[in-house]
């Protein structure tokens, strides 16, 4: 959650720092609890969901749109998510929730010094609504890591 984004301005720069980690998952057999639970993971409501690299993905997905400016409150967090019960309709009504917001923020003209792709582009990937074909945690990191 953004309440665990710990930063801190350097010299070269701001320096992002993750909190609390204490529930990050480290393999696909683990499972645990999510502010931003992945929808394929949460809808039809379960008590806890499946941790995988989808899911995580997922997740830092939402926190880097929030970090944006986005007003993720009424789609994305899990008290909401849990009105859901048809998984298609949170689908496609998040894939334009993404879309709109990518767009007015102007997030797909977002260059990172060094990255190939945009914020945007990292965010639309990051937020694919199929999980199979949601960027993976390792290719983020190669994307992100300038060379």
């Amino acid at each position: 959650k953004l309440g665990n984004i710990l930063f801190k301005r350097t010299s070269e720069g701001i320096k992002l720092v993750l909190g609390d980690i204490g529930s990050l998952c480290f393999g696909p057999s683990d499972s645990g609890s999510s502010t931003f639970p992945s929808p394929e993971s949460y809808i039809p409501r379960r008590t806890y969901l499946n941790c995988n690299d989808s899911s995580t993905v997922w997740s830092l997905g939402v926190i880097l749109l929030h970090l944006f400016g986005s007003k993720w409150d009424n789609l994305f967090y899990w008290k909401k998510m849990r009105n859901y019960k048809d998984l298609d309709r949170f689908l496609v009504k998040s894939s334009l929730f993404v879309m709109k917001e990518i767009q007015d923020k102007k997030l797909d003209q977002l260059k990172i010094d060094g990255v190939e792709v945009t914020v945007g582009e990292l965010i639309k990937m990051m937020l694919s609504p199929n999980p199979e074909r949601r960027i993976k945690l390792t290719k983020i990191q190669d994307l992100v890591t300038p060379m």
